[in-house]
């Protein structure tokens, strides 16, 4: 047992040392060797498990005020777990962070807020919308890129409706929620959004489901309020047929 000792004792310092390196590495290190190319950064500051980035841009997507507080024991669980808070522009963005060695990726208690035209870098989709969004993510959970939990409410608000209104017209700018409830999802993969108005010229209720890989059906009705501008009526009225309470059934489909 004595004999054994100095070798216990070598490995138990052994870790130690490796313990403490791989804590106090400087996180700029360890972005440039994980990131040599396609990332530029600046005023990288702490390490990999607590840090702070003043710039970070990738692709087109530029990142502020980037600070980060990873946990090194989610790694004894097999996942890397860490929250993150950062800015986009004029928009705020924060959450808890997770990638599991099977490449699932999880956003915990993940909010956004602030213009939509801030996250067309990382969804080009989105540069035909403009407005504000207010987003809460309960749980996301992606795995071979779809969600296998989701649970969330999103918001958006002055949303421009009619372009031939002077842009600081209310009657003519939306607001809307989504909310979506699949904790988990099912083996279908199927996932089924909620959608109304905020107030605003339109007055909606409708339900949007997505099914994999990438396919949507919209349906609902929706009918313009008083004081709406009659573009907005008349647009309304060639979505398609009229109810009995005035209403539009709207009917839309599409991949994405």
């Amino acid at each position: 047992m004595d004999r054994q000792r100095p070798v216990v004792l070598l490995v138990a310092g052994l870790a130690t040392f490796l313990l403490t390196l791989v804590v106090r590495i400087p996180a700029s290190v360890v972005i440039g060797l994980l990131f040599p190319d396609g990332m530029a950064t600046s005023g990288i500051v702490g390490t990999l498990w607590s840090g702070a980035a003043a710039t970070v841009s990738a692709g087109g997507l530029r990142l502020e005020d980037t600070r980060w507080r990873v946990s090194p024991f989610s790694l004894l669980l097999g996942r890397l777990v860490g929250d993150v808070e950062t800015r986009l522009g004029d928009a705020s963005a924060a959450g808890r962070l997770g990638l599991g060695l099977s490449g699932t990726l999880s956003c915990t208690d993940c909010r956004y807020r602030g213009t939509i035209a801030a996250l067309r870098p990382l969804v080009p989709a989105l540069r035909a919308v403009d407005g504000n969004l207010e987003l809460q993510l309960d749980t996301l959970e992606l795995r071979g890129g779809w969600p296998t939990r989701l649970a969330g409410v999103a918001r958006l608000s002055e949303v421009p409706l009619d372009a031939a209104s002077p842009a600081d017209n209310p009657a003519a700018r939306g607001a809307f929620s989504g909310k979506t409830e699949h904790d988990p999802v099912g083996d279908d993969g199927r996932i089924e959004v909620l959608v109304e108005d905020a107030g605003g010229p339109i007055e909606i209720k409708a339900t949007i489901v997505v099914t994999p890989p990438g396919t949507f059906a919209l349906t609902g009705q929706a009918r313009s309020r008083p004081g709406a501008p009659e573009s907005i009526a008349n647009a309304l009225k060639v979505l398609g047929p009229r109810t009995s309470n005035g209403s539009t059934e709207l009917t839309f489909s599409g991949n994405f």
